[in-house]
């Protein structure tokens, strides 16, 4: 894939500065899956050249009206066309190509066009084709495929088998009163049929082979309905655990397999109990950070503490435990590209890819220096191979995305290896998508590589805590604190506050005099330190 900034943006240029001309996800390769032998329960699964004896020509067309979202059940749509009657073509008559949204969610269409090599894309000028009366549609749609032959399918209607049954037909349909879901023609064929007035006297006048689409996402395989209709707005997360047909259906067209997708626990521990910090510039090591360390060395009770930095921290605080025996300082030259790109507006662009990168090479728990511990990490979660945590912040269209300052990884991690393979598209003017977006949009293609634990941190900004376990948790919180819905002594692992810093962690005075739940967790690390700090300092 190539991209330059000095092309200004298009349908088919990838915008640097834009997240909705993004396209991402993968590596740039041709899915193993979609050559794979193995079949969505269809008995056909094992004569797939019997599709090309088939008197309806291996055509596939789709229409798509208007300015819109391409959703993940039209993205399943099209790879059931694919997948299932291996076409030599899919035309995609458009009037407007899908449309992007301004965060960059809805990918799906642009994933089709770099992994479907016979997708065609071609303008449409007829206002029949997006017309809402049956009627007018039809007769678009039969124009089209007695010029050539093939299929029409609805842009909501997933295929469940191959249908070769209908193609061996000369005009096959499914359809109801109001709507046309697929539409199987051979070439030629309204040629030798006499007009009808509309629709509905047509099917009666013709021997047509009629069919029917379920109409709801609990789809269960049966002869009768080959196909199923979906009503409504579905996204990857609905399918992965999803025990009915349909759910195995989505899972084989999206991913290859039927399985239910979620990660799985090593038979021992992957993760080792080492904390990597990153350090840019030349700063003051402030209480707050003093504080944090505390926490990974004496709640956490990290074997190793590796701060990476282009310039080691100043101050009281570092003079303090820049000598402690478990705690390095390591020095790294600052980033200053990501994939070749440079890093120009927002220095933090160097922690985020830093973090992906340390973990893949050593394994172990990142954490950003607002992070404060205040529970051991359990056995059980350092056995997955990568974990994170749900962020509370608006994301659009995104059903959810990730705060990664409290990141868990195995050394070589997958998953982060996908991560740092999205910053082939890194937007430098957006201080959020590569950091927080990106790992969600990586966790759709592989939500088997990563064990999300909502009670791994809970997050706190202007004041307001937002644990991310409760249904409701993207509702702003009660400023009172006092209410807050979580007890912090075990309902998770760490606090992390995004913004501003705590007034209580400005000095070891402001900590002292102060009574919130913040000032308790600052004392209780250190409580828990000050017992045994002084016998590690050399």
């Amino acid at each position: 894939m190539f991209y330059t900034r000095g092309c200004r943006h298009t349908t088919m240029l990838f915008n640097p500065d834009r997240p909705d001309s993004f396209r991402h996800g993968n590596p740039p390769r041709l899915p193993n899956h979609f050559f794979s032998k193995t079949q969505f329960g269809d008995e056909a699964a094992s004569k797939a050249v019997e599709l090309l004896s088939a008197p309806v020509a291996p055509i596939v067309h789709f229409i798509w009206c208007n300015k819109q979202h391409f959703q993940f059940q039209n993205y399943l749509s099209v790879l059931s066309a694919y997948k299932m009657l291996k076409p030599t073509a899919i035309h995609f008559h458009y009037t407007d190509l899908p449309e992007m949204d301004s965060d960059g969610y809805y990918q799906f269409f642009m994933d089709l066009r770099r992994d479907l090599p016979n997708l065609v894309l071609e303008p449409v000028g007829s206002s029949s084709a997006c017309s809402d009366m049956v009627n007018d549609k039809f007769s678009f749609v039969t124009q089209l495929l007695n010029k050539d032959g093939g299929m029409f399918i609805r842009e909501n209607v997933v295929l469940g088998e191959s249908l070769l049954n209908y193609r061996k037909k000369k005009f096959s349909i499914a359809s109801t009163a109001s709507s046309l879901d697929v539409v199987m023609m051979e070439k030629g064929f309204m040629d030798s049929v006499k007009p009808a007035l509309d629709f509905s006297q047509f099917l009666k006048e013709q021997e047509a082979a009629r069919f029917f689409c379920l109409r709801h996402v609990s789809y269960e395989k049966s002869p009768e309905f080959p196909c199923v209709f979906v009503f409504q707005q579905i996204f990857p997360s609905d399918t992965w655990e999803l025990y009915s047909d349909f759910g195995k259906l989505a899972r084989w067209l999206a991913r290859g397999s039927m399985e239910i997708l979620k990660p799985q626990q090593a038979n021992h521990t992957v993760i080792p109990n080492i904390v990597h910090y990153v350090w840019l510039g030349s700063n003051n090591f402030k209480y707050f950070s003093y504080l944090s360390l505390l926490s990974a060395l004496y709640v956490l009770n990290a074997d190793m503490v590796y701060i990476h930095g282009d310039v080691q921290p100043h101050g009281v605080y570092w003079d303090k435990m820049k000598r402690h025996k478990r705690v390095t300082f390591v020095l790294r030259d600052f980033p200053g590209a990501i994939f070749a790109e440079p890093i120009v507006k927002f220095a933090s662009h160097a922690s985020d890819y830093w973090r992906g990168d340390l973990l893949i090479r050593y394994g172990g728990i990142y954490m950003d220096w607002d992070v404060i511990w205040v529970n051991p990490i359990p056995t059980e979660m350092r056995r997955y191979d990568t974990v994170a945590c749900a962020d509370f912040v608006p994301t659009g269209a995104f059903p959810d995305v990730f705060n990664m300052g409290v990141l868990l990884a195995a050394q070589g991690s997958q998953f982060l290896r996908y991560f740092l393979e999205s910053y082939h598209h890194y937007l430098d003017n957006h201080w959020s998508y590569n950091a927080i977006h990106m790992p969600y949009k990586v966790y759709e293609k592989h939500p088997d590589l990563l064990h999300v634990d909502r009670h791994l941190q809970v997050i706190c900004a202007m004041g307001l805590c937002h644990p991310v376990w409760n249904p409701d948790f993207k509702k702003p919180r009660s400023p009172t604190l006092a209410n807050s819905p979580f007890d912090w002594r075990t309902d998770t692992l760490a606090m992390h506050w995004t913004h501003p810093d705590p007034v209580e962690f400005a000095s070891e005075e402001s900590l002292e005099d102060s009574i919130t739940m913040f000032a308790a967790i600052g004392k209780y690390v250190l409580r828990k330190a000050e017992k045994e700090l002084e016998k590690e300092l050399v």
